[in-house]
């Protein structure tokens, strides 16, 4: 007996430990693959993580009490958002910059040596990693060992969480993210654990109050979890844990809410703190029914029930048709994807566009296939975690195929829905594997039973179709991809030779040589990189705090000279930047035949929605055309033939520089392309004359991507043409 007892506990241990070196295996690749962007060095990507750089440099500057200080920053910083000045506080979100400022600060207190940009590039590549510790805890709560390694694997390797916890992505997600899904699993670990209900809910309230502040998407973190309490108080399975869990979760995520100078008190009063506020009375109830009033009347709680159910579907479908007020337009958008055509400025962000079901399937592949099989398993079972990961799954895939962005979101739901179901495929083989099945003798009889054999081969097919998406190209994409300001804003991925570096030298330029209070306008997505590497004042950026300026900036870049000047006058502006990758047809190294960008990553293909924005006729600035090249046909984008496409100043600046002058596709005589450069277009030709008041003083290096203009306040400019 002993002997059985020692073998069985080296057994464990092995098991144990086994485990524990997959896990951590599993945290190592993530990290890996994350940290890959740094061959190319320490840059940030995208265009938020510069605003979260400057946030963390300020308290850095100011040591340990710049965490206390930042609460304080409430006069206008005159580099964003000239000439009014953006007030940080009470406009900007300090969970990133916080973790941020506290992982360098401690860092450099032992002794290590790093600079601020390397370590916040860093962070995020660890905050992604380790979110595969956290999903493991969460899917080994509500299921088993085997399906948290499995979730832990899927997050780790997931494309959509990767491009948002990669080396250089320090912005809000990357923190918000891990402290959502270390939230839900205290929040489990509590609903589990009567005992200990209190304590663990807290830790889920402080968690979730973090990500509060840290991600505007609190809300939807906060809105499923009380959705779960009242379905469960509504089906009749509510509990002591229940309702201690979520009240005290409630409580303390209010608090942190109510302290955080963006959100604030009233915050807790707005129709997006409906739904929690509901979940608190019914917790609150339910414990009224057990210890005040034991013979409460069913009748009561059944009025009650009716009552909030209709307050819930009334709320929803006004929510949904858009007649409820003091709700973002961008929330607005996700649960009634047909409003997004009304609000032009944030259907203008590509990752806000609607996902299709192609792009859900190439991003989480089988994840998608097992998370779905995962909801059928909780949703027959329906214990109170179970539920709450199935309402975290069918929410998040809504999410997620409304706005692209979103499938972050839906990332760590499926990874978890997915061990989920493989542990529950898993059962039966590892019974049969044992042959320990447990079959009716009459059905052996029938149908033999499901042997060792069978359940090898079954377990084998499921490995290999978990192990799809470790090889499919799109992950080394991912995670290969040089910071945005490195490759100019273009999709490049692979062996990048820092061939398109023209944001970094006209960034570099500007530093070097414009007067320091010199106020630069460009289109709202480079305000940043202007603000904070170019340490100069710009009129608009992607906080989007003010959308009527960024209407007044694209109605000047869409606008004649006269008023482009004006409009530019009153905003202070003294140089304009403007940004086009142009594409082109190469004869050699001295002539060529050049177009814009056809994707729309530069001014051109924006001016679309610049048009929009503006409440201008966007067909009255563009045509679409084909361009046809050694038997191979490209639709391109081209300037209209119209008074305002040939007017506008955006396209005076853009097609009017030295290097490529007289040489754009739309510029050039259809005859002469086809008879001596065999180069077939069926496009208009458009004249576009030089700026008058606009004098160009810079061109990027080395392809001109980038042009800086000095804007020349003429006393003889005409007010109006």
């Amino acid at each position: 007996m002993k002997v059985r007892d020692v073998l069985e506990g080296l057994k464990s241990r092995f098991w144990l430990i086994l485990k524990i070196c997959i896990l951590a295996c599993i945290f190592t690749a993530a990290l890996l693959i994350r940290l890959t962007p740094l061959k190319w060095g320490s840059y940030l990507t995208e265009f938020d993580p510069y605003f979260q750089y400057y946030m963390t440099r300020w308290i850095v500057s100011r040591g340990w009490r710049g965490l206390l200080d930042w609460f304080s920053w409430y006069k206008p910083d005159l580099l964003f958002w000239y000439p009014y000045g953006r007030s940080v506080a009470p406009s900007a979100l300090p969970g990133v910059a916080f973790l941020g400022a506290t992982a360098y600060l401690l860092v450099k207190g032992i002794g290590i040596s790093v600079d601020l940009m390397t370590s916040c590039a860093i962070l995020p590549a660890f905050m992604g990693a380790i979110s595969t510790i956290f999903i493991f805890l969460l899917a080994r709560e509500v299921e088993s060992d085997e399906a948290g390694l499995l979730a832990a694997l899927l997050l780790a390797i997931n494309y959509s969480f990767i491009s948002r916890t990669v080396a250089g992505f320090y912005d809000d997600e990357s923190v918000a993210i891990p402290m959502f899904i270390l939230g839900l699993f205290a929040y489990v670990y509590s609903l589990k654990r009567e005992k200990s209900s209190i304590f663990w809910s807290v830790i889920s309230g402080l968690c979730l109050g973090y990500m509060a502040m840290t991600w505007g998407a609190f809300v939807y973190a906060i809105n499923i979890i009380a959705l779960h309490a009242i379905l469960m108080f509504f089906l009749g399975k509510g509990s002591k844990s229940l309702s201690r869990t979520y009240m005290s979760f409630f409580l303390v995520l209010s608090l942190i809410i109510c302290l955080t100078p963006k959100w604030g008190l009233g915050y807790v009063t707005k129709p997006t703190y409906l739904i929690p506020w509901i979940a608190l009375f019914s917790s609150l109830i339910y414990e009224v029914e057990i210890h005040v009033a034991p013979g409460l009347s069913k009748r009561i709680w059944h009025w009650y029930v009716a009552g909030i159910s209709a307050i819930v579907i009334g709320g929803l479908s006004l929510l949904i048709l858009g007649h409820i007020g003091g709700i973002s337009g961008r929330y607005l958008s996700v649960i009634n994807p047909l409003l997004r055509s009304k609000i032009p400025l944030v259907a203008s962000v590509g990752e806000h566009r609607i996902s299709t079901w192609s792009a859900l399937f190439y991003e989480f592949q089988t994840s998608l296939i097992l998370g779905t099989l995962g909801i059928y398993f909780t949703l027959k079972r329906r214990t109170a975690p179970d539920m709450l990961i199935c309402i975290y799954g069918i929410s998040s895939l809504y999410a997620a195929a409304s706005m692209a962005r979103l499938t972050l979101l839906m990332a760590p739901a499926f990874a978890t829905l997915s061990g989920i179901a493989f542990s529950q495929i898993l059962k039966p083989i590892q019974a049969s594997l044992r042959r320990e099945l447990p079959i009716a003798k009459r059905r052996l009889r029938v149908s033999g039973g499901i042997g060792p054999l069978q359940g090898a081969i079954a377990l084998v097919i499921i490995l290999i179709f978990v192990a799809v998406p470790i090889f499919s190209p799109y992950l080394e994409y991912v995670s290969r991809s040089p910071a945005l300001i490195l490759s100019s804003s273009l999709p490049l991925a692979g062996e990048y030779r820092y061939t398109h570096t023209d944001w970094l030298s006209a960034l570099e330029w500007m530093r070097n040589n414009l007067p320091p209070d010199a106020v630069v306008a460009s289109w709202w997505d480079y305000g940043y990189w202007i603000s904070v590497m170019a340490n100069r004042s710009s009129v608009c950026d992607n906080a989007t705090i003010n959308a009527t300026q960024i209407r007044e900036v694209a109605r000047a870049f869409l606008s004649n000279e006269s008023t482009a000047v004006e409009i530019f006058r009153r905003l202070g502006v003294k140089y304009v930047v403007v940004f086009e990758p142009f594409q082109g047809i190469e004869f050699g190294r001295v002539f060529g035949i050049y177009f814009p960008d056809p994707r729309g990553y530069g001014d051109f293909g924006k001016s679309v929605w610049m048009a929009r924005i503006a409440g201008l006729n966007e067909s009255l600035y563009i045509s679409y055309s084909r361009l046809i090249v050694r038997d191979r046909s490209f639709t391109i984008i081209t300037p209209a033939n119209t008074t305002e496409a040939r007017e506008a100043t955006l396209y005076k600046m853009l097609f009017n520089s030295p290097s490529r002058r007289g040489s754009f596709i739309f510029e050039m005589d259809p005859n002469f392309l086809q008879s001596s450069l065999n180069i077939r277009w069926d496009g208009v030709r458009v004249d576009i004359s030089e700026p008058k008041y606009f004098k160009l003083v810079f061109e990027s290096k080395p392809n001109g991507y980038v042009l800086v203009y000095k804007v020349i306040y003429s006393e003889n400019a005409s007010r109006s043409d």
